[in-house]
């Protein structure tokens, strides 16, 4: 066996990058690395008993050259008898839309495909030709813009189980000499040269004086992404540790903690909390600057009992009194159903259920069952009834109000926050309403000494349990 396909079997091992039967999709763009690499999976397709499909992403960048890349996999992938799937974007849209760099737009929009064929294909891992010549690029470049410890790990050899690199801890040197010797063709991108960008910038300029200086730089890179990595690992633990004591709520559109949590925490721990509350929501804090999370613990530690910011990628942060609210701008979800009859309606939009039963009328009944349930005279409403969320101008008269007031000035009167507003449901009947979840009765529906039949209501819902 050839050393690079020891290496590599060894930290596949070592690592579990790989086991016996799986099933990966490999990233070849055409170039030195990932050709190396489908080479060597496919060499070891027997010993791992591998299942191996190719995938080629292309970026509509360089036109004749990437259509040529393009033919190249292809052929490769038909000489290897391995399935073959390709994919096109349109990289400069893409990058106006999110505001990334080209080479990160690029990045995103190769790793969304990828994706999707993926789980299309129901493969189950995905593996990368990145090298320790990337690693090492990466690491400077997030030096050289000023980064958090956390990202001085660099790129992960596996990452969330899925993405694998086998190559990570072999110079580019090796892969190389590996296709030298074995007289294996490759495509070479033109763009690789162009230093306006700042990765080839770093590694034509920037990294030969520093190792100049320094001959066993990457070796040193090498260790600071260790190093960070196991401080990374070890906050991850204190932060899932404490995670549950913090949340109020969460769901896909809010994610709530307690502001006298965060307001205890060192600083180190804060600043991941915060983090990992827009992680949830939007899959990545990368749009959080250092910036951002500092606004967000000194308003935390301030005196003021309210406060709202609006970060990129839209993202909100409201502070309310114990509470601070992480949303993203347009994840409310309105909603307005209607209920022909009494029996249980589902409101997938706030993951909750609204049961209501019709029945006699007796002196034994509990009226005050609390905020979640209520029991209302059944002949002062008229079905279809309207089941929806708050919109403005909404008016209701409480119960023993003796006249009615706008739901946002109950809500306010009452101390709702408004992250917890747009979960609660109202019932309307013929143009009234005649419940709001979590508030309470209209003086319209109440129960008198007349009533003879009642519509038993009850909220079961992710806030009947906060």
């Amino acid at each position: 066996m050839e050393l690079l396909h020891e290496r590599v079997l060894k930290v596949c091992r070592d690592k579990r990058l790989i086991q016996k039967g799986d099933r990966i999709l490999v990233g070849v763009s055409g170039g030195p690395d990932s050709t190396a690499l489908l080479h060597v999976l496919y060499d070891l397709k027997s010993t791992l008993e591998l299942e191996l499909v190719v995938a080629h992403f292309h970026h509509g960048l360089r036109a004749e050259t990437a259509d040529r890349d393009a033919s190249f996999v292809k052929q490769l992938s038909v000489d290897l008898g391995l399935p073959c799937v390709e994919g096109r974007g349109d990289v400069r849209a893409y990058q106006k839309e999110s505001g990334l760099s080209r080479q990160e737009a690029a990045r995103d929009l190769r790793l969304q495909f990828l994706e999707r064929v993926r789980r299309s294909l129901d493969l189950g891992k995905i593996a990368l030709g990145h090298t320790m010549d990337d690693q090492v690029e990466e690491l400077m470049m997030r030096l050289i813009r000023g980064v958090g410890p956390d990202a001085l790990v660099g790129m992960s050899m596996v990452r969330d189980a899925v993405i694998i690199r086998p190559f990570l801890h072999i110079p580019k040197s090796s892969i190389l000499q590996f296709l030298k010797e074995r007289g294996l063709s490759f495509m070479e991108d033109e763009s690789n040269r162009d230093i306006h960008y700042l990765r080839n910038r770093i590694r034509h300029d920037v990294l030969p004086l520093l190792r100049a200086i320094n001959p066993r730089l990457d070796e040193a890179l090498q260790r600071l992404s260790l190093l960070a990595e196991e401080d990374r690992n070890y906050w991850i633990q204190e932060q899932n540790n404490l995670w549950s004591k913090l949340v109020i709520y969460e769901s896909a559109e809010l994610v709530v903690l307690k502001r006298s949590g965060l307001m205890h925490q060192h600083e180190a721990l804060a600043s991941r909390l915060v983090r990992n509350a827009v992680c949830r929501l939007k899959g990545t804090s990368r749009s959080l600057g250092y910036a951002h999370v500092q606004a967000v613990l000194e308003a935390i530690k301030g005196k003021r009992p309210n406060v709202h910011m609006d970060f990129p990628a839209g993202i909100n942060v409201d502070i309310a009194y114990d509470e601070v609210v992480f949303s993203g701008r347009g994840n409310f979800k309105e909603f307005n159903l209607v209920m022909e009859r009494p029996g249980t309606l589902v409101i997938n939009e706030i993951q909750s259920r609204l049961s209501m039963e019709r029945v006699a009328f007796s002196s034994s009944h509990e009226l005050d069952r609390g905020p979640w349930q209520a029991v209302i005279d059944a002949k002062n409403f008229r079905w279809p009834l309207s089941v929806r969320t708050m919109v403005p101008g909404d008016r209701m008269e409480p119960l023993n109000l003796g006249f009615s007031k706008k739901l946002k000035d109950i809500f306010m009167d009452r101390k709702i926050a408004r992250w917890k507003r747009t979960l609660l449901p109202l019932i309307e009947s013929k143009g009234n309403i005649v419940w709001v979840a979590g508030v309470g009765l209209s003086e319209a529906v109440k129960v008198n000494a007349q009533t003879r039949e009642i519509l038993h209501i009850a909220y079961e819902g992710p806030l009947s349990a906060v």
